[in-house]
């Protein structure tokens, strides 16, 4: 092909993106912010630090025990570190022991599941940006629900205050922690009801304590009827 047919063609490509950006059609390479779901809106999203962008861009994992919300107790709401979204709600929040900030349960579609690269586990992303947030594990036992959303806090925003006025959980979820708590005490092992014996039963002979001290060497001559020197008391 002629090298003039070739330059025309490369001004012409890029005189009709440029005009695709004048229209708003694409966005320039580099632009902050993307396109949220309603038509015309841009989503805000926060430039993030390196090693926020190791975790939440290239799907890394903070260490545990290090992060900076795992034992955080305060009422509020947890929100995405990139995009502001309201993820997770401090009510949903329990201590798994694992050194990772963990919840039974997120907002109403605020949380993607997806397959991890691995094939094997579940990973969890922010529903309105995809901002890796960490992975979710069903069927431990930890609550009621069943389920532990085990986040990196670096991927998180920690908002104090109230949640209830985003819906924080279903009804069901609600039930079900109050279910758990209900669980306890637990009740008696069936072992220990069939060992009792049934009404009207005779009563066994008592064994005899381990801790009864043993006769002594005087309680036991008293006892024949004879004294520490060996005389015998004659009978009456």
């Amino acid at each position: 092909m002629n090298p003039r047919t070739i330059v025309t063609l490369l001004l012409a490509a890029a005189l009709a993106g440029g005009a695709l950006v004048a229209m708003g059609v694409v966005s320039p390479a580099g632009a902050e912010g993307r396109r949220g779901g309603e038509e015309g809106s841009v989503m805000e999203l926060k430039k993030l630090t390196p090693d926020e962008e190791r975790v939440i861009v290239h799907k890394g994992t903070e260490m545990p025990f290090t992060g900076k919300y795992w034992k955080n107790h305060d009422s509020g709401v947890y929100r995405c570190k990139r995009c502001g979204a309201p993820l997770f709600p401090s009510t949903a929040k329990f201590d798994s022991g694992t050194g990772w900030p963990s919840f039974d349960s997120a907002f109403p579609g605020a949380v993607k599941e997806v397959t991890d690269a691995d094939g094997m586990r579940t990973e969890i992303v922010c529903a309105r940006c995809g901002a890796h947030l960490g992975h979710v594990f069903k069927g431990e036992g930890f609550t009621g629900l069943n389920t532990r959303n085990c986040v990196n806090s670096i991927s998180l925003d920690f908002v104090p205050g109230s949640d209830t006025g985003l819906a924080a959980s279903s009804s069901a979820a609600a039930t079900a922690r109050t279910a758990r708590r209900r669980e306890w005490p637990l009740p008696e092992p069936a072992r220990t009801r069939a060992t009792r014996p049934p009404p009207g039963a005779p009563s066994l002979p008592r064994r005899p304590s381990p801790r009864a001290r043993p006769p002594t060497r005087t309680s036991r001559a008293a006892a024949s009827g004879a004294s520490n020197t060996g005389w015998t008391r004659p009978p009456a």
